[in-house]
């Protein structure tokens, strides 16, 4: 099985952790070349497709007017979901070239704090990012083979060290190798569940039947 990445930053390191993780299900990687979204997007159905797809991206490298929104432009909201839209429009005519097609949520590090203490409230960042991850939950809801896959928790799950400035000069990779190492972990996951191979844990009582759930 074959996943690709396809990204605006560099996904190598993930790359990597992938193809050295030694559990199932077993993963050919490849990454498509960083900041070439949408023409990774837009390539044609070809025999020797990849599985699987993971789409990674920063908010304001593939929404341009949340970018100009970021450098204190005033806020423009119809116009960041409109190109929220267009990308939701793009992944769904590429979703037949895949079997499945994950989407990674859009996250900012903490030393963006846009409007401090107004940033929840009316062209607060804070309140545009979260429906901009609105916008792209509710247009993919019925789409089948699209998932969107929860890349605060993953930033959260590493603290604050999560984003690396260092990374990105060295690297073009905003985040630090352990939030790829944690990432390497729910991709293996989401690519299990969509094939099935998922596992429950039915626990029965010595004759058999359903336990009750009280033990001593």
């Amino acid at each position: 099985m074959n996943l690709q990445l396809i990204s605006d930053f560099n996904l190598e390191t993930l790359q990597q952790y992938l193809l050295k993780d030694s559990s199932s299900p077993q993963l050919s990687v490849t990454c498509a070349p960083f900041g070439q979204v949408f023409p990774a997007l837009l390539e044609p159905v070809t025999a020797d497709r990849s599985d699987f797809a993971l789409i990674w991206t920063s908010p304001d490298k593939i929404i341009p007017a949340f970018a100009a929104a970021l450098e204190q432009a005033p806020v423009d909201e119809t116009r960041v979901l409109t190109e929220v839209r267009n990308l939701v429009d793009c992944l769904l005519n590429a979703k037949e070239r895949f079997r499945a097609m994950f989407i990674v949520s859009w996250t900012l590090p903490p030393y963006q704090r846009g409007n401090g203490l107004l940033s929840l409230r009316q062209q607060g960042l804070g309140k545009l990012l979260l429906k901009m991850n609105l916008t792209l939950a509710e247009a993919l809801e019925g789409s089948g083979n699209i998932y969107l896959l929860d890349g605060q928790r993953w930033v959260e799950a590493v603290g604050k060290n999560a984003y690396s400035p260092k990374m990105w000069y060295l690297a073009k990779s905003p985040f630090h190798a352990d939030v790829f190492r944690y990432a390497t972990g729910e991709v293996k996951a989401a690519v299990s569940a969509v094939l099935g191979a998922t596992k429950k844990l039915l626990v029965v009582d010595l004759d058999n039947t359903l336990w009750g759930g009280r033990c001593r």
